[in-house]
Order: C-alpha cells, then sequence, then structure tokens
C-alpha cells in the first residue's frame, strides 16, 4: 500500500536540515535510534532499511530528538542545495516499502506555510 505524507524540513545542529520518518514505516522494519538506513540520492531522495549483511553505499543513522519516539534523518546538504530547499520548506514523503523524499514545487511552498 502506498501512504504519501508531507513532512517539513527542519533545522538539525549547525548546518544540517533534516527531516522526520513515519512511525509506521520505522515499526515495519523495527528500526530504532542509531540503526543505520541506505539513502539513494536521485532527483529524489529514496530512504531504504538496510538488509543484514549489505554494504550500502551512502548510510544515514536515525536520529531520536524527542521524547515522543520520533525518528528522524538527516539529509545531503547538496541535494537540498540543488533543490534550493532550506529550514522550513515541505517536502512529500512517499512509503511504498521504501522511503521516498519529493521536493514540493515552489508554488506548493506557498500553499502550505
Amino acid at each position: 500500500m502506498v501512504r504519501v505524507f508531507q513532512r517539513s524540513l527542519h533545522r538539525h545542529g549547525r548546518r544540517g536540515v533534516s527531516i522526520t520518518l513515519p512511525s509506521a514505516w520505522l515499526e515495519r522494519y523495527g528500526l530504532k535510534p542509531r540503526d543505520k538506513v541506505e539513502v539513494i540520492v536521485k532527483d529524489e531522495l529514496v530512504i531504504r532499511a538496510v538488509p543484514k549483511g549489505d554494504t550500502p553505499a551512502l548510510l544515514r543513522s536515525l536520529i531520536s530528538r524527542n521524547a515522543q519516539r520520533e525518528l528522524r534523518i538527516t539529509v545531503p546538504v547538496w541535494w537540498l542545495r540543488l533543490h534550493g530547499l532550506k529550514p522550513g520548506d515541505k517536502v512529500e514523503v512517499v512509503a511504498n516499502g521504501e522511503l521516498t523524499v519529493r521536493p514540493l514545487p515552489r508554488e506548493g511552498q506557498r500553499e502550505v506555510r
């Protein structure tokens, strides 16, 4: 089943940016803070749970930022620059086994703020 979410980009540390991940997707793969996920960078970001024994090219650790069991992942800075994204902007997250993160068009940014 495909599920579509909208998420805001959040400032993370001095220069980083992160997004929250859907809890149902995290639970499906049994992911918790400090677990690794694979990030495939194209025009959109694809986030996959790492199968045991697999060695993906680009790894990111899941980060816990608050007591509500919310997990985040940092986003590659150069991908943000490519799309002109900054903290507070909205992205679309599509859950279909893996997570696909797509920037919303500029006109969509104005509508959802």
